[in-house]
């Protein structure tokens, strides 16, 4: 088989031996040269100068394909430059445009799936995508505030908006046989004052409410169970929104002792069980710390913002809007009443999603209520907000504006009768707000106080019948005979210190009461004196037997008020005899 012909390396520079030549004229390409895109030089027109022209994509491809196509092709000429032409007078010279550069396309836009989601979401619930000019962005300061989640805010209250509905409450009344609105009115505003007692938070407050009456929608309850429904709704609400929630030991406190520890506790697993465990709901506190951003509020507003809606929320007849519109409605009664203007902006419109006239019904109920707070003895949300460290808002007279005629006239009615005239008053003046105030006022503390001096007459029969019995005891230990004196001591020491006990539980009588107060104390620290006492003298006379003893020989450690004390027994016990009489 023939070899093949070593070829001699060609040497760059060295001319080509005339063997390879043979076949045909070898060119060398240059390293690292261009193949396809090769670099043509523009020829040149008839007389030596080059061509003037910009090379674009056509002129390109038209020199590639004359310098390819042979010597017949005719040479491209240059196109003469025109002579500038010379305007006219009082005419326009248009001057010869630049030649443009490429621009590349612009790049479609990716639609990512998260968007899409979003404008599904914002277009189900109405919420607008353009924000008109005169919106403010009311997240702005809260941009470095990771914890605002300001990226995804308008996102998360959208969806707020469109599972309200789920979580909103029924009209319950045709269902429940035992109970009406004015109960469940009473039953909210002791609620307000448990919240207020133990300092909860208002998230608490709100779905405290929200549970009550999402079960009361679904079940019938008793009149006399009333009371521990809203007391476990407050345990479940508090065990949700609370860091420490109140002990079942102080819900049975605040309930008088009505239900134990272990009937909450049932009614608690109830309550869950009926709602199916459904507690994370948008109530309408979530909404109330959107809008009132929105409408760039003083502590003024935020104060008169609350107490409409806290004012709202103890009537039933709100229940039949959503928990955004009653915030919604919060805002624009509370800049009604505090003549802010323009009472609705587009701000507030924007992130609330109501116009002006689509909460103007919501609007006319809470400011009847608040126009009638004033003579209600529901007072729980009256007393708060009139105090100073809430700004005092619910002194402020009701938006007139969104108060019908008739709500007007009977306002003026009730105040005439309070006040004791015979004719209305045609129109309000600031003397006559301010003595309507001091009659408001004065109802409050005789209110008050006449709830002290039950309380004070109640103590004082209890302490008469405590210390009856303890002089019953006393006599009874003074005539015992055949019975060991200790048995006797003992049992005596063991209800003095129950006594002793009982009182000191009770330690939240009103300041005001004073010197009723301190003689109550001091009748339970000589209570307290004889328990002790009377176990020492048991452990010294256990084996004794003794007929009668007085007061005198008992070892007290404070010997010297034994007379006071008998002072006090005999005053306390002829009260109490009289008032059994």
């Amino acid at each position: 088989m023939a070899t093949r012909t070593n070829m001699p390396e060609q040497v760059r520079g060295v001319p080509v031996a005339d063997g390879v030549k043979k076949n045909g004229a070898v060119k060398n390409r240059r390293a690292l040269g261009d193949i396809g895109n090769h670099l043509v030089a523009v020829p040149l027109a008839q007389g030596g100068k080059p061509i003037n022209r910009p090379i674009t994509r056509s002129f390109r491809a038209q020199l590639l394909a004359n310098a390819n196509g042979g010597e017949n092709k005719a040479p491209v000429l240059a196109a003469k430059k025109p002579q500038p032409l010379v305007p006219k007078k009082n005419l326009a010279v248009k001057k010869e445009a630049a030649p443009a550069a490429a621009v590349s396309p612009p790049k479609n836009k990716k639609v990512t799936y998260s968007s899409v989601l979003s404008a599904r979401s914002k277009a189900a619930c109405g919420v607008v995508t353009n924000k008109p000019k005169k919106i403010l962005d009311i997240d702005e300061s809260d941009k470095d505030n990771h914890l605002a989640a300001v990226e995804y805010v308008e996102d998360m209250y959208s969806f707020y908006k469109e599972v309200e509905k789920e979580s909103q409450p029924k009209m319950y009344m045709h269902i429940q046989t035992e109970m009406n609105e004015k109960m469940r009115a009473i039953l909210v505003d002791w609620l307000l004052e448990v919240n207020v007692k133990f300092e909860l938070n208002l998230e608490t407050l709100y779905l405290t409410v929200n549970i009550i009456d999402r079960f009361l929608s679904v079940k019938a309850v008793p009149k006399r169970e009333l009371q521990l429904v809203g007391i476990s709704a407050l345990l479940i609400a508090s065990k949700y929104e609370e860091i420490w929630p109140p002990q079942v030991n102080d819900l049975v406190y605040v309930t008088d002792n009505a239900y134990n520890s272990k009937q909450i506790l049932v009614m608690e697993k109830t309550i869950l069980g009926n709602l199916e465990w459904y507690l994370t709901v948008p109530t309408q506190y979530v909404f109330l710390v959107r809008f009132i951003k929105a409408s760039v509020s003083d502590p003024e507003m935020e104060n008169m913002v609350h107490f409409l809606a806290e004012l709202g929320m103890m009537h039933y007849d709100t229940l039949k809007f959503c928990p955004s519109m009653l915030a919604a409605s919060a805002v624009y009664t509370a800049r009604c009443s505090l003549n802010k203007s323009p009472a609705w902006t587009d701000t507030l419109k924007f992130h609330t999603g109501y116009s002006e006239s689509e909460i103007m019904e919501c609007s006319k109920v809470l400011a009847l209520h608040h126009s009638r707070c004033g003579e209600s003895k529901l007072r729980a949300v009256y007393k708060k907000y009139s105090k100073i460290e809430n700004g005092g808002v619910a002194l402020v007279s009701p938006a007139k504006s969104l108060l019908s005629p008739a709500a007007d006239d009977v306002q003026s009615k009730v105040s005439d009768a309070i006040l004791g005239k015979e004719k209305p008053v045609e129109e309000t003046t600031p003397e006559y707000e301010k003595l309507k105030h001091y009659v408001f006022e004065l109802e409050n503390h005789l209110a008050e106080a006449q709830k002290h001096a039950y309380r004070l007459v109640k103590r004082h029969r209890e302490l008469g019948q405590s210390l009856l019995d303890f002089g019953k005891a006393v006599k009874l230990l003074g005539a015992c005979e055949g019975e060991p004196t200790g048995k006797a001591f003992s049992d005596l020491g063991t209800k003095s210190e129950l006594l002793s006990i009982k009182l000191q539980k009770e330690t939240c009588l009103d300041i005001k009461l004073y010197p009723s107060c301190f003689r109550f104390v001091y009748i339970k620290a000589t209570i307290a004196e004889r328990g002790i006492a009377f176990r020492q003298h048991c452990e010294l006379a256990e084996t004794t037997k003794l007929k009668e003893i007085n007061l005198d020989k008992l070892m007290l450690t404070r010997s010297e008020k034994v007379g006071e004390a008998e002072n006090e027994y005999r005053e306390v016990t002829t009260t109490t005899n009289s008032n059994l009489k």
